[in-house]
């Protein structure tokens, strides 16, 4: 796969009158894509906006109208998105602790976030100096680049201070951060559906083309959040494209689908579609109690024999493989972090039954 990425900065001018009360200057301090998340490599790839809003003057500023900072972040090309899967509700997208300084609200028909000062919180009395961890937005690619030179993944920050700050510096009040992702993809998905047949859920996929693509990874989620994978299934390797078809039993009322698509060099790109399907195979058996952990510890009863418990911390990561002999197992997290952790129980090579749990 053959991609080209360029990130700039860059800063435009703003220009308004302004009367002579306090000298302050809010503007934004730092704007990037979090380097982690490089390159973007084609629609659906996910990825996190940063932005950092400071005060360069030498007075705090009151939020108290008309002297509010208001401020709009139009995201290009991309969405907001909540574990990788587009949300219309953009506030769930939202961290950082900006929050403690705005109101957010955000237009989904123009994939825009609009701010202002909360009323009557004081922006910290701070000089040269950005508020910490400023504000993340995840969000996902959902257009890719049209030629060489089109670097317009991602977003613009426009700000506007307040009515009574003077020297402000209009070079600062606007921060773009945009990306360049023309990819030539390892797979063409053309169709991702399936159909409920009892307990069961048939899932069918084509492609119409695969160039130098390794295979396709399932993940399943119970909430449409947190997803795990729980099938891998190799390349047919037909520059013509191929038909896929897979039966995946689902033990919970409700369960969300999607395709990861893996190419050989290790670079990735998810379906656009994540399909959701309702049965009324409901497996009630294995439960764990209690959630979140009392005194580090929580038990899963109803096992099925034979069965494996995987814990995974939210971010992906295996952090330990159980064998248990019976159906009760108690699991002690005495030695885990506190923090957001996936159980999944897997019985005949499946998974089985997961649980998002909760250390505090």
């Amino acid at each position: 796969m053959k991609y080209f990425l360029t990130i700039f900065s860059a800063f435009l001018f703003w220009t308004a009158s302004l009367s002579a009360q306090t000298d302050q200057d809010p503007g934004v301090e730092d704007s990037y894509i979090h380097a982690s998340d490089l390159p973007l490599v084609g629609v659906g790839h996910p990825f996190r906006l940063i932005y950092s809003v400071g005060n360069n003057g030498n007075d705090p500023i009151t939020g108290v109208a008309p002297d509010n900072i208001v401020f709009t972040i139009q995201l290009h090309k991309a969405s907001p998105a909540v574990g990788g899967v587009v949300t219309v509700n953009g506030l769930d997208a939202l961290s950082g602790t900006l929050l403690d300084y705005f109101d957010f609200v955000y237009n989904d028909a123009q994939k825009l976030y609009t701010a202002t000062q909360k009323p009557a919180v004081v922006f910290p009395d701070i000089t040269s100096v950005a508020l910490p961890a400023g504000l993340q937005i995840n969000a996902v690619v959902t257009g890719l680049s049209t030629s060489g030179s089109d670097f317009s993944i991602g977003a613009t920050l426009t700000l506007t201070p307040p009515a009574g700050s003077t020297g402000n510096n209009t070079a600062n009040d606007i921060g773009e951060i945009f990306a360049n992702t023309l990819s030539i993809l390892p797979v063409t998905l053309s169709e991702f559906s399936g159909v409920v047949n009892n307990c069961n859920v048939a899932l069918t996929w084509t492609t119409t083309l695969e160039n130098k693509f390794s295979h396709f990874d399932l993940e399943y989620s119970e909430n449409g959040i947190d997803f795990i994978t729980v099938k891998t299934i190799p390349s047919k390797q037909s520059a013509t494209g191929s038909n896929y078809q897979l039966t995946y039993p689902q033990t919970t009322a409700t369960g969300y689908y999607r395709l990861k698509m893996v190419d050989i060099d290790g670079t990735y790109s998810y379906s656009n579609k994540v399909l959701q399907f309702r049965t009324s195979c409901n497996d009630n058996r294995i439960t764990l109690f209690p959630n979140p952990v009392v005194n580090d510890r929580t038990t899963i009863t109803g096992l099925p024999a034979g069965s494996i418990i995987q814990i995974h911390h939210v971010d992906g990561k295996l952090v330990n493989t159980l064998k248990p002999a019976q159906s009760v197992y108690q699991i002690n997290m005495e030695r885990y972090a506190r923090g957001t952790y996936i159980i999944t129980v897997i019985s005949e090579n499946k998974a089985f039954k997961n649980f998002k749990v909760v250390k505090q």
